[in-house]
């Protein structure tokens, strides 16, 4: 878990560290973090990947206010599921799996957008987790259960 937060947080505090004092005297520019859908909420098997991608979720926003007042923009982008050498490692079913192509061209077009926050595709998926994060807890964990047919080891 901890070298998973190294790479995937730190990494990236470390990388806008290094380009922070630039984009502040340039006064514009945009600071584009990746995170995943699986930094919205807690899902099954994701106790170290998840949790390290709601920290970047968090960083983004905390940085959208203080990189603004430099005309800073920052982005976050959430893919779902991304077929990859990392994701064809996965012995779980992927719904909405897609293309690096279909992920760079959604990236691009969010990119060109003026005012966007977060780029978040496949939308089937993403809305509908959007939608989870926001039940109670109960029926949250209630839901997910079932969806993924999470089975309480004994």
């Amino acid at each position: 878990m901890e070298d998973v937060f190294k790479v995937n947080f730190f990494g990236t505090v470390n990388s806008i560290k290094a380009v922070e004092e630039y984009f502040k005297n340039k006064k514009s520019g945009i600071i584009t973090i990746v995170s995943s859908i699986a930094g919205y909420r807690g899902l099954p098997n994701s106790t170290g990947y998840g949790p390290s991608k709601s920290a970047l979720n968090n960083l983004a926003e905390s940085l959208y206010f203080d990189f603004g007042r430099y005309n800073v923009k920052v982005c976050l982008v959430s893919p779902g599921f991304i077929k990859t050498p990392m994701t064809d490692k996965n012995d779980f079913k992927m719904p909405f799996l897609k293309t690096p192509e279909f992920a760079a061209d959604k990236i691009y077009e969010g990119l060109l957008k003026k005012n966007n926050f977060e780029i978040h595709f496949p939308k089937e998926l993403t809305l509908t987790l959007k939608f989870f994060s926001l039940l109670p807890s109960k029926i949250y964990f209630y839901l997910v259960n079932k969806l993924t047919k999470f089975q309480k080891k004994n």
